[in-house]
């Protein structure tokens, strides 16, 4: 702020009613505010330097002529609890002050728009009362113009020391704009809406502002905050001079050591939101000492980290640009945990139409449905379902776009994402759009068939495998109202939509009529509507989508890249600032000091204020000329990423072109030997289960045997105790199955007759395992005895031998009984089936 050195009133001549009720001026002049045709053929003079009279007011300011452009330098705002903190690398915005060209200025020249919570000075010298405004804040008059960005800029850089920003602004329109003639009300004419000359005013400050970059000026001369180093008044003085070609006003609190403001003094050329400034030196002298200034550092709780906006188009001319656009494009190859988040900036180029031109999709449904009004947003809340007419506009609006979707195809930005996936650098994709063209190009989706598990009851989403989670849900399914089954939305549902209807659900249709079949009442039928999600619904699959969210935070993402959004919608917010925080925790001590590539966001419009320590880096421009750009520059300083290995054989190079030279083999040397060349040269490969010198290999054990470990088999079993068979390379013929143990394995190959012996002892014991049961009537030995006469003769001639053998090797005992020759005792061989026999058992012959 300033006092007032003098107030000399210098009564402007304001423009009027005529008898016939236009606006125009004492002159004439029409005015037409703020297109500026009547001021066109005002003469071409500077303010304070003109020697005619002005005839229009409105073109040019009066009676302040002289026009300051006021910047502050703070350490701290004293609201930084509030989140109301200073940008990094930059001066904040004063003011824009009008001076009657000799050194006066007025104050608080119209009372009507007078919005200063606390005016300062609350009386003016006349002796007039400022009253306190006590109405809405003047940052809502900004609102109420939709002009976000510029309220943006100014949270960001017109930022107040001791009080709210909207107080501050309010201070400067009511004390200054009020008391130039370009703002007046009256400039604007019949078509005047309330607080437009509010919000003219801060748009003049702004612009003002940007001619002006004091820190950026000093800082080219060597000039830059220090709590170490001082600098001289001259210093200050010749830094800015040699850019602006005049001196500027300094202005340092602390006796004149430390410096705190800069004001630059100007000639306009027209008005202060659209003419030229011309800087002029200074007419007040400097409250600052000759030396000793400081130009101290910010508090670092007080000062945020500023958004840097790069302009892609500005890469081919300005080397800082290409230089930090090409940082990022090398961070983007180092990432290896990626996020990428998109909206509907992605599908601009993909031959979709828009929405609001002249030939876009709501001209088409105004067109069918010409009585109905409805806006963009109305037609995408979930409100409209309780209408049947806006139901009915809504179905036609979702099957036009739906038909020039089916038209589009993936663009660069797509395929970008799609790479990035395929070098294993994309941890997950989220997308706002609804057009499906993230699957074409390769990605796998929530609302694709393969992503959901197959089983009863709802189906859910194998996160594993999705790579592309769509937040508004796929225009390419329709879901039932009633029973939420989802079907691939055909060409039959889209004619029904086409013509403002809804279809019938095929499950409940068909649940309806086996009810009515067996004689129950019959359930309610449900329509299908479009897979998408409106505004105020909840998803359908929220659960699984906060599942995976979850999961991605936890795997710690190093990169969070945001393309084609404008980032209003509350939920798509809160997930994108859970990234960026995730994202910048990852930061290392060695990345501290300088600004990482970490959270890119590229749009061709600027985020807003509350993302400027949030986002690093703006990319101004395209994303598929972005995109574009990144991988060329990927190629180039990473070529080794797209190398790709391959391998030939001979049947390639038969098949290679003509003139394609390869190497010969080497031949084999000749040795005197006559041997050759053996030396690393692999044995030849025994073929699986020869041995040597003719010898069977021994069997494996029953532990290191591979057995199959169920006794089901691949047909009748259910899928959990199903296994597959293992196929043997050298299968064990089948008559020669469950004798594997017959045969001594550490002794020489039996002959054919012990062969045969070892079989009919098999076959004795299994004749010999009736005699187990413990009962020796003679009944029961009757049938045994008939058994064995049906014996072959071969196998009793057998029996004899091998019995005499037996006999004739025990030795003779004089005293033992003689035998009985009807029932000879003998013992059976104890080794038959894994089972031993009891020793006594008796056969009858």
């Amino acid at each position: 702020m300033r006092s007032a050195t003098k107030s000399t009133l210098l009564v402007a001549v304001p423009a009027f009613l005529d008898v016939a009720g236009a606006f125009s001026t004492p002159f004439g002049i029409p005015n037409t505010f703020p297109a500026l045709s009547a001021c066109a053929s005002q003469p071409s003079f500077f303010s304070c330097e003109n020697t005619t009279v002005i005839q229009n007011t409105c073109c040019s300011p009066t009676p302040g002529g002289l026009v300051l452009q006021t910047q502050f330098w703070d350490t701290y705002t004293g609201f930084e609890k509030e989140g109301q903190k200073l940008p990094k690398n930059s001066w904040t915005i004063h003011g824009l002050w009008p001076d009657n060209c000799d050194g006066s200025f007025d104050q608080y020249c119209d009372l009507s728009r007078q919005y200063d919570p606390a005016p300062s000075p609350a009386k003016l010298p006349d002796g007039t009362v400022v009253p306190a405004y006590k109405g809405p804040g003047v940052d809502t008059f900004v609102e109420q113009f939709g002009r976000q960005d510029l309220l943006d800029f100014m949270n960001k850089y017109w930022v107040s020391q001791g009080q709210p920003n909207a107080a501050f602004w309010a201070h400067e329109f009511s004390k200054h704009a009020t008391c130039t003639s370009t703002f007046d009300v009256a400039c604007y004419g019949p078509g005047y809406k309330k607080h437009q000359d509010v919000v003219d005013f801060f748009d003049a400050v702004v612009r003002a502002f940007h001619q002006f970059p004091t820190f950026n000026l000093l800082a080219s001369a060597g000039i830059v905050p220090s709590n170490r180093t001082t600098y001289t008044l001259s210093q200050l003085q010749t830094a800015i001079k040699a850019q602006t070609g005049s001196i500027p006003y300094f202005g340092c609190s602390s006796n004149g050591t430390v410096l705190s403001e800069v004001w630059y003094f100007n000639h306009v050329h027209g008005t202060e939101q659209f003419g030229i400034f011309k800087s002029v030196d200074s007419t007040t002298p400097s409250t600052c000492s000759a030396t000793g200034i400081k130009y101290l550092e910010r508090t670092p709780t007080s000062e945020r980290e500023m958004t840097v906006t790069l302009a892609l188009d500005a890469g081919a001319s300005d080397p800082q640009v290409r230089r930090a656009l090409s940082d990022i494009s090398l961070s983007v190859a180092k990432a290896k945990k990626i996020v990428v988040v998109t909206g509907a900036g992605i599908s601009c180029s993909c031959g979709i139409p828009d929405f609001r031109s002249s030939d876009g999709l709501y001209a088409l449904v105004k067109e069918k449905f010409p009585d109905v009004v409805l806006k963009g947003r109305d037609l995408f809340d979930a409100s409209l379902f309780r209408d049947a007419t806006s139901t009915a506009v809504f179905y036609t609006f979702i099957s036009q776009l739906k038909r020039s979707i089916d038209a589009a195809q993936p663009g660069a930005t797509h395929h970008f994402i799609k790479t990035l996936d395929t070098k294993k650098k994309l941890l997950r994709s989220y997308t706002q759009n609804i057009d499906g063209l993230e699957a074409r190009a390769g990605l796998l989706g929530t609302s694709c068939e393969d992503a959901k598990s197959n089983g009863k009851g709802k189906a859910k989403i194998r996160t594993r495998e999705v790579r592309n989670v769509q937040l508004h849900g796929d225009i390419h399914s329709v879901r039932c109202v009633a029973c939420s089954a989802e079907y691939p939305c055909s060409e039959e549902y889209l004619q029904v939509f086409e013509q403002g209807g809804a279809p019938e659900c095929p499950e409940c249709l068909s649940r309806a009529e086996a009810r009515v079949a067996r004689s129950a009442r019959a359930t309610r039928i449900g329509s299908l509507r479009p897979g998408i999600v409106l505004y105020d619904e909840a998803h359908p699959l929220g659960d699984d989508i906060g599942a995976i969210h979850t999961a991605d935070l936890g795997r710690k993402p190093d990169m969070l890249v945001i393309m084609g959004t404008s980032l209003k919608v509350h939920g798509l917010k809160k997930l994108v600032k859970d990234f960026a925080k995730a994202v910048h925790s990852s930061r290392t001590a060695s990345s501290s000091s300088k600004k990482p590539c970490k959270v890119i966001f590229v749009n061709k419009t600027p985020p807003g204020s509350e993302w400027s320590e949030i986002i690093d880096y703006h990319v101004a421009g395209e994303t598929d000329k972005w995109a574009e750009r990144v991988i060329e520059d990927w190629k180039k300083m990473r070529p080794a990423d797209w190398e790709i290995q391959q391998t030939l054989d001979e049947c390639d190079l038969e098949k290679s072109k003509p003139g394609f030279k390869v190497v010969k083999s080497r031949a084999p040397l000749a040795t005197k030997s006559g041997k050759g060349d053996r030396e690393n040269v692999p044995p030849q490969p025994t073929a699986k289960g020869s041995t040597e010198n003719g010898k069977p290999a021994p069997p494996l054990s029953p532990s290191k045997r591979r057995q199959k470990s169920s006794h089901y088999d691949d047909v009748n079993s259910s899928p959990s105790k199903r296994q597959s068979i293992i196929k043997s390379e050298c299968p064990v013929p089948k008559e020669e199955r469950k004798m594997l143990f017959t045969e001594s394995t550490n002794k020489p190959t039996a002959s054919a007759l012990d062969k045969e012996k070892s079989k009919m002892d098999i076959s004795l014991c299994d004749l010999s395992m009736l005699d187990l049961d413990g009962d020796s009537r003679p009944g029961k030995l009757a049938v045994k005895r008939v058994e064995l006469e049906e014996t072959s003769a071969m196998d009793i001639s057998i029996l004899d031998q091998s019995m005499r053998d037996e006999e004739s090797q025990k030795p003779k005992d004089s005293k033992s009984k003689p035998k009985s020759p009807d029932r000879p005792k003998r013992s059976i061989p104890t080794r038959a089936r894994g089972k031993r026999v009891q020793k006594g058992t008796q056969i009858a012959h």
